[in-house]
């Protein structure tokens, strides 16, 4: 298996685990919603870190076909709970950055750190197997997508799809064989302190919070559409 020399890769469970830094810087692309500006796509040529971590650059050997680990994923030991807690966990920083720098961009920074603490917080809710926070996140990139749909977003919401789906399974996971323990927390690369130490040392903190935040944020952005919609100024 050819592995890319400039991501170190620890192996866990008989499959590699890269380490990356988080994905800081996406372009653009197309005018959205201003209240989620999410089509984005990458620059060419350049490999994003967040393709590591969800398996898309083929550096990553999974037992599965990789399209169906992507999008349909089976748990079939702890490390398969894991692995999948990570790369959703990455899926909600990215859009949550992505969404932030846009709105930055755009003079709106107040609804950038809105959106930048729903999805972030989401994804570390995420990672630690929260059904609330991924059915959450769901429904909110749902609304985007079909408000303005996107090639980029439709994949994201598949793997947000998938992401809950695996979430669901997960929250349930009981350890009862060698087999089905979680794997440890890793800590030696800033990557593994983003994506395994902070949320869980972050969501016991901010879960009740969250809860109500984004429960109100995300009826806040229901009764907007609806108010548009009323007023006929949904974008088609």
């Amino acid at each position: 298996m050819k592995l890319q020399a400039s991501f170190p890769v620890t192996r866990i469970g008989g499959r590699p685990r890269c380490h990356a830094h988080s994905p800081m810087s996406r372009e653009s692309s197309g005018i959205g919603c201003a209240l989620f500006p999410l089509d984005t796509c990458g620059l060419p040529g350049v490999q994003f870190p967040v393709m590591e971590t969800l398996g898309l650059s083929g550096t990553a050997e999974r037992s599965e076909g990789r399209l169906k680990s992507l999008f349909w994923p089976s748990i079939q030991n702890g490390t398969d709970v894991d692995y999948l807690g990570a790369q959703g966990y990455w899926v909600c920083t990215f859009v949550s950055i992505a969404s932030f720098v846009f709105l930055v961009i755009s003079s709106q920074p107040i609804t950038g750190v809105a959106i930048l603490l729903f999805y972030y917080l989401g994804g570390v809710g995420v990672r630690e197997r929260s059904r609330y926070a991924a059915l959450i996140v769901f429904i909110m990139y749902l609304l985007d997508t079909l408000l303005m749909p996107g090639v980029l977003r439709i994949i994201l919401l598949a793997l947000l799809l998938s992401n809950l789906r695996a979430t669901w399974i997960a929250a349930s996971w009981r350890p009862e064989s060698e087999e089905a323990a979680l794997p440890p927390r890793l800590n030696e690369t800033f990557s593994d302190k983003l994506a395994d130490q902070v949320p869980l040392w972050l969501w016991p903190k901010v879960r009740i919070v969250y809860y109500i935040y984004s429960g109100g944020f995300l009826l806040l952005v229901v009764v907007g559409l609806a108010g548009l919609a009323l007023k006929g100024k949904i974008p088609h």
